[in-house]
């Protein structure tokens, strides 16, 4: 994997600069770069110096730094703000896939989609295709002799450019393990990691994982796109480890859903994380329901 060549930025580099929000461990911005809009990812004051909360944000500059694919962020360089590190990343106009799904994005965005429903179904599964593709890229192409795992899916980290394209982020939590010899392979990583109602069984029990664990979430969250509902809402965490944990339960399938569509969603949240395919799989039976759905210029 090789590492891209990245412009070495300071503050006074930039104008417009406006405080966003605020993550657990950085503080972000938009600004202008030469009359571009950017966004930038400062590391916060109070963790500069904190190993757990510095080798997340080293691990989100490494990666970004290698990858390239018009579905993930794209990073255009890094800087040092006296002693915080930032990065400088694409600006992402059209929303996150949360705010979508709250109807707080731009009027532009809701447009693109549209109807009272926040995707038709010929809508989620171009869009599913669109994440599929990047994390497909991330587990299989990336890397040679790795796999990319993300470890944080869910709609915060999915966000759209103002033309509509969905756009992967947050690689924070990313691991990069190398390629076992088979399906069953796991790995002994920090268990708990992500969002709970799109996390994979084994992670909330904190076992041993692979990327399968990715696949999990995605289920969950292409099951939020089709249905327009919030997964397990209204669940505890106890409710959560018990029901969908332990017992192996998921949030309803519709009876409308085709054969072929229904086969997918589940294999792909099955409690055997070894039975779920692999997003190279999940691409192939996307690229077949697209076909059979194709959706709508916006």
């Amino acid at each position: 994997m090789t590492q891209k060549s990245h412009k070495s930025y300071v503050m006074n580099d930039f104008t417009s600069v406006t405080h966003l929000a605020d993550g657990s461990n950085a503080n972000v911005y938009s600004a202008e770069l030469s009359g571009k809009k950017v966004i930038l990812k400062k590391i916060k004051q109070a963790v500069k110096d904190d190993p757990v909360a510095t080798h997340e944000f080293e691990t989100e500059h490494g990666l970004l730094a290698r990858v390239q694919h018009p579905n993930i962020l794209a990073l255009y360089g890094a800087g040092i703000d006296i002693d915080r590190k930032f990065l400088v990343l694409q600006h992402l106009g059209g929303g996150t896939l949360r705010e979508l799904f709250e109807k707080k994005t731009s009027s532009k965005m809701l447009s693109f989609f549209g109807g009272k429903k926040t995707f038709s179904f010929a809508q989620a599964m171009a869009r599913a295709r669109e994440l599929t593709k990047a994390l497909n890229y991330l587990h299989n192409e990336c890397v040679k002799e790795a796999c990319i795992i993300h470890r944080d899916l869910k709609p915060d980290n999915i966000a759209f450019t103002e033309d509509g394209r969905l756009v992967l982020f947050d690689l924070g939590l990313c691991t990069i393990v190398r390629r076992g010899g088979s399906a069953d392979t796991v790995y002994e990583m920090t268990g708990g990691t992500g969002s709970l109602r799109y996390m994979a069984p084994e992670v909330a029990l904190e076992k041993p994982y692979n990327e399968k664990a990715d696949v999990y979430s995605f289920a969950v969250i292409l099951w939020q796109m089709v249905t327009d509902k919030i997964p397990y809402e209204g669940a505890t965490r106890a409710d959560y480890i018990k029901y969908a944990c332990k017992r192996g339960e998921r949030p309803e399938t519709s009876i409308t859903w085709t054969k072929d569509f229904k086969s997918l969603i589940t294999s792909c949240w099955h409690q055997e994380f070894q039975k779920r395919p692999s997003f190279t799989e999940v691409l192939q039976s996307l690229d077949k329901l697209c076909a059979q759905y194709p959706a709508r210029a916006a």
